[in-house]
């Protein structure tokens, strides 16, 4: 039975309590923990289960709730699965000033965020003074360490002045830790949760910078300042404090921290960017998102960073953002070479400024110079895309062009002739006919292929169909020249235009000649010899054999001058 039960303080924490009431009562802790089923890493860790402290009210007399919330059950401060990490484990810290008061344990000293003792201004102890062992809960309520012998009551207070930045944080977030209270609340209030989760993601942009805090000489080291493997609480100190500086004043601190961090060893800034941009996926910081994005369009636009970087390829819209390209960025874009560019510039189409970064020039381009230029650019295409619309070989291009159907036009956007994407699809609405889906005949590239040997090409087809010679008939709405059908009868047709339009341009073959005039060859061949017909080219043959032509106003001059004459009725 436990007679003496000594006063319980008011942030005591259960294990502290516990080692008094040993002590109370001439026992040892061991025999505590054997009369309720404790064990010494329960103790050390002030963790106790529901029924431990169940039974431990029933005998000390004291309410249960009020124990419990004296120990370091996760809900009782930080209610995330993830968040015991900050719970020191078999260790603890302690303030000199508040020893010499009284020796027991208060709960704050077991809680990693907790580092300085706001009523005395000191920075709290976690280490022997002596020979720098961790102090342990036993040890420090017995006085000593029991590595070296050193009285903890010895020890020496370490200040922290009260409008440093150390003490500005630790009161914030102890106010948060205990009694819920918010964090930047120019930003909105941040919960005791997510400022630690801030802090976290935060740390690996501060690691490796020099530090501002009045230690120009030195870097932060917040994943490297340990000892024996443990986090150091002056090192917990100023890595919170780095973090609480870096967003008050927001933007603007953060903004140079930013600009810090982004000197990093590549292989360093883009594992820690990664890391820090995890954060930016939870919706509670969208703040952070929000001016971190800012911020790299903003180098961007300097030609610090280049337009690859995660950043954008996560978010292409920040692109939009920026207010110049670089040249290397338009000539990816339009396929401009840098000679062109230039050009451009010295035509006035393009405003471009030079800037300097070491012995590096860059050259930045006006975006709303280049897009007027970039929209310009939207009205013309190349021969391909031309082709693609028309829907015939590209190689047909040039032709049409020859007979003047389409036009090229010098332009700033390329090296090569262009064309007017309206006029290319004026010509292609001129020449594709009507819908009918019932169409019949012969279709475009079948004709071609067809009648190719007769002169029939894309040109002469377009230009039988805007002489209303052909109708073209479509299979399908909007269609392409290569969707077009014709009528057997007025492709017939055309090759009979074509026949005397070759015959008016190379002469009528002898054969044609005999039909015209209706005689025979004998007689073709008298008129020859008496140069009453001459031709006008000898075709000779690899065989030897031979094909004349002769030119078609003599033939008809001929007939029209002999059609009376007996010997021509004669040779009939």
């Amino acid at each position: 039975m436990l007679i003496n039960r000594p006063e319980l303080y008011q942030d005591e924490s259960l294990s502290s309590y516990l080692y008094r009431i040993a002590r109370a009562n001439y026992s040892t802790i061991g025999v505590l923990f054997s009369r309720f089923g404790i064990t010494r890493a329960d103790w050390l860790k002030n963790i106790f289960s529901n029924d431990q402290v169940t039974n431990l009210s029933v005998h000390l007399k004291k309410n249960k709730d009020d124990l419990l919330r004296r120990t370091y059950a996760l809900n009782n401060y930080l209610w995330h699965d993830n968040l015991d990490t900050y719970l020191l484990r078999n260790r603890m810290k302690f303030c000199p000033e508040c020893s010499k008061e009284r020796v027991y344990h208060r709960m704050p000293w077991g809680l990693e965020p907790v580092s300085i003792c706001l009523r005395h201004r000191s920075l709290l102890i976690d280490f022997c003074p002596s020979c720098r062992k961790k102090i342990i809960m036993d040890q420090f309520m017995t006085g000593g360490c029991a590595s070296c012998g050193f009285r903890y009551l010895q020890t020496e207070s370490i200040s922290i002045l009260e409008n440093s930045i150390e003490f500005e944080m630790q009161r914030e977030v102890q106010a948060a830790l205990f009694q819920s209270k918010s964090i930047f609340q120019e930003l909105g209030g941040l919960n005791i949760i997510q400022f630690l989760l801030l802090a976290k993601h935060s740390f690996y942009l501060l690691e490796g910078l020099p530090a501002f805090l009045g230690r120009s000489n030195m870097k932060i080291r917040i994943f490297q300042n340990r000892f024996n493997g443990v986090y150091l609480n002056k090192s917990s100190m100023e890595a919170y404090s780095y973090t609480f500086w870096m967003y008050k004043d927001f933007p603007y601190n953060f903004h140079y921290i930013l600009s810090e961090f982004s000197k990093k060893p590549k292989k360093k800034l883009y594992a820690h960017k990664k890391e820090f941009e995890k954060l930016l996926n939870l919706v509670d910081f969208y703040f952070v998102k929000t001016a971190y994005e800012e911020f790299w369009v903003e180098e961007l636009e300097k030609g610090t960073v280049r337009r690859d970087l995660s950043i954008f390829k996560q978010n292409q819209q920040l692109l939009v953002r920026k207010n110049h390209f670089r040249k290397e960025e338009i000539k990816k874009l339009t396929g401009m070479s840098y000679p062109k560019i230039n050009s451009l510039h010295n035509s006035g189409q393009l405003d471009i400024s030079l800037k300097k970064k070491g012995k590096t020039k860059q050259h930045f381009i006006d975006k709303s110079s280049f897009l007027r230029l970039y929209e310009d650019r939207k009205n013309y295409i190349n021969k391909k895309e031309t082709a693609e619309i028309l829907g015939i070989q590209q190689g047909s291009i040039s032709q049409l062009v020859k007979d003047e159907f389409l036009r090229e036009v010098e332009t700033g956007h390329s090296k090569q002739k262009l064309f007017l994407k309206m006029d290319v699809k004026r010509l292609l609405r001129e020449s594709r006919g009507v819908f009918n889906p019932n169409v019949e005949g012969i279709k475009f590239y079948q004709v071609l292929i067809k009648y190719s040997v007769n002169g029939l090409s894309i040109v002469k087809l377009l230009k039988y169909i805007h002489q209303k010679i052909l109708n073209p008939q479509l299979s399908i709405h909007n269609g392409k020249l290569s969707d077009i059908w014709f009528r057997d009868d007025e492709i017939i047709r055309c090759i009979d235009i074509l026949k005397q339009e070759k015959q008016r341009a190379d002469g009528m073959y002898m054969q044609d000649v005999m039909h015209f005039l209706r005689i025979g060859e004998t007689k073709m061949k008298r008129l020859m010899e008496s140069g009453q017909l001459v031709p006008v080219k000898i075709i000779i043959w690899k065989d030897g054999r031979k094909r004349y032509l002769f030119n078609q106003e003599h033939v008809l001059a001929h007939k029209h001058s002999y059609s009376n004459d007996p010997v021509y009725r004669e040779g009939r």
